[in-house]
């Protein structure tokens, strides 16, 4: 049943018990009854329904629960602890929430949990271990607990970790090498991290720009042999990059607004995409006519340029 965007509907309507999915998304209805009965409803979208202030009451079927823009301010552990086929569980930019309950580390079926923007939000949740895919851009965590990421490293499902822009996080645990799984790492705009995290051989993409960063050593990168992109951006603090030229899988890295990176980097010449915008390299090598699947090279606005190789223009 379909009702999104009808934006004057303030009440909840008349449902039938054989509906399985019901879109409420961008109406004014301000309170949702008991929905227990529904047996057979699986998904619920409230996206954007602002005047909604309590967490539904629903049934145990539900697999998609979505409730980004609304605004509540708890989610009682006696609402949530008989889902236990939840799958997706989305309340992003809910600003008033500030706690998750502790019985959704038994949510076992839970895989995607969706907390962008809950910016009041200050300690990371307790999650199951079949969490695959975790957003949590925007929030006030503070840190991340090493237990919550050993829990993690048992089931070993964790692919996507999104800690963007939480900028009273200071550190990450040592244990995020164990994460096998972990594909995808994204630190963007986390201000106050000062050092490149230990993580597992698996990272495909890395988000990093933004961070206070002042080194990446080469203990932390030699075994990155899948990264395919990087994106270490903004660093100001950053001088000096390892050889990266054994990563040999790595198409895309970024290095605009890196303004003490003096050096050309070191990498394989299976790169793709470099992004040298704003850096304080002085000179575009010979060895970049090796390069021959550069498809972009941006090198915009390097005020300390002196040199540009005639090779780069051998490159098609």
């Amino acid at each position: 049943m379909d009702l999104d965007w009808c934006s004057n509907l303030t009440k909840f309507p008349k449902i039938s018990r054989n509906v399985k999915k019901l879109y409420l998304r961008g109406t004014a209805v301000e309170e949702i009854p008991s929905l227990r009965h529904l047996t057979s409803l699986e998904a619920l979208f409230l996206d954007g329904c602002s005047n909604i202030t309590k967490f539904p009451q629903i049934s145990g079927a539900i697999t998609e629960l979505h409730l980004s823009g609304t605004v509540i301010d708890e989610v009682p552990n006696s609402a949530i602890k008989s889902l236990n086929k939840l799958v997706e569980l989305d309340l992003r930019y809910n600003t008033r929430l500030k706690n998750l309950p502790t019985s959704m580390i038994h949510l076992t079926s839970l895989e995607r949990l969706h907390l962008d923007g809950c910016s009041n939000i200050t300690k990371f949740p307790q999650i199951p271990g079949t969490i695959t895919h975790l957003s949590l851009k925007e929030t006030a965590i503070e840190e991340v607990p090493d237990s919550a990421i050993k829990f993690l490293n048992i089931t070993k499902f964790l692919i996507k970790l999104d800690l963007s822009v939480n900028t009273r996080l200071k550190n990450l645990p040592t244990s995020l090498i164990h994460l096998t799984s972990l594909e995808t790492l994204n630190l963007s705009g986390c201000s106050n991290i000062t050092k490149f995290p230990q993580i597992s051989g698996a990272i495909t993409l890395l988000f990093m720009g933004g961070t206070a960063i002042d080194d990446v050593p080469n203990s932390a990168i030699e075994s990155l042999y899948k990264l395919d992109y990087l994106d270490i951006s903004g660093n100001t603090r950053l001088k000096n990059l390892p050889s990266m030229s054994h990563l040999t899988s790595l198409r895309s890295l970024c290095l605009s607004g890196c303004s003490n990176i003096t050096e050309f980097p070191k990498i394989s010449v299976e790169i793709t995409n470099l992004y040298l915008s704003g850096t304080a390299i002085e000179e575009i090598p010979s060895f970049v006519e090796r390069f021959t699947n550069l498809e972009y090279l941006a090198f915009d606005h390097c005020r300390s340029l002196k040199r540009v190789s005639s090779g780069i223009f051998k490159l098609k």
